[in-house]
């Protein structure tokens, strides 16, 4: 089984998520359930950690491996025993505005 980690950065993402959802769009039940479908995917994520698709890009220094939860995008970093969870997207932004320097 894999080690599975956020990284500070995807974890201030998904909390960021989380309350614009609950208090801006006034949702705390999808807030909730967005939370709740990250967590359930990050415990897959343990079980079988090759499960998102390969994702390169010529301006990033490492490979990513992403995988689709609901409308959000994890990004994430596959080393031997270890997934590390970069970055966490809504599927309509895109990430060359956010963080192509590096996830």
């Amino acid at each position: 089984m894999a080690d599975v980690s956020l990284s500070p950065r995807a974890q201030l993402d998904l909390e960021s998520i989380v309350l614009h959802v609950a208090v801006v769009l006034g949702a705390p039940e999808a807030a909730r359930g967005i939370a709740d479908s990250v967590y359930e995917t990050l415990d897959r994520l343990a079980t079988f950690p090759e499960l998102g698709a390969p994702f390169e890009h010529e301006e990033l220094a490492h490979a990513y491996r992403r995988i689709l939860v609901g409308h959000h995008w994890l990004y994430y970093t596959l080393d031997g025993r270890n997934v590390k969870v970069m970055r966490i997207f809504h599927e309509r932004q895109d990430i060359e505005d956010y963080a192509l320097v590096e996830l």
